[in-house]
C-alpha cells in the first residue's frame, strides 16, 4: 500500500496458510506479516521549487541545461507570461509553440 498523503510504503506478504480437520470442525490459520519501507519525507512541492531554482541557477550560470530544465524553465516562463496577462487584462492571446 502506497499512501501519499503520509508518504510510507506498506507491504502486505502472506507468510503462510493452514487447514486442520479435528473431529468434524476445519481450523484454518493464516499468517502474514507487513513490511514498511522507510522513505525519505519531504514536502514534494518544496523539492519541486528546489530543482527549478537550481535549473534557473545553472542557466543564469551559463551552465549546460538538461532537456527536462528546459522544459520546466519554459513552464515558468509561460506561468509568468500568464501571471502578466491577467494582472494587465490582457482577454486572450495566440499562442504558439516555440521552436525546440
Amino acid at each position: 500500500m502506497l499512501d501519499y498523503t503520509e508518504q510510507d510504503i506498506h507491504i502486505y506478504r502472506r507468510a503462510a496458510q493452514e487447514y486442520e480437520m479435528k473431529r468434524g470442525s476445519i481450523r484454518y490459520r493464516r499468517a502474514s506479516f507487513v513490511e514498511h519501507l522507510k522513505v525519505h519525507r519531504d514536502n514534494p512541492l518544496k523539492l519541486e521549487i528546489q530543482h527549478l531554482l537550481g535549473a534557473v541557477r545553472r542557466r543564469r550560470a551559463g551552465e549546460p541545461v538538461v532537456a527536462a530544465e528546459q522544459d520546466d524553465l519554459r513552464s515558468l516562463a509561460m506561468a509568468l507570461e500568464i501571471e502578466r496577462m491577467i494582472r494587465d487584462g490582457v482577454p486572450e492571446v495566440a499562442w504558439l509553440e516555440p521552436s525546440r
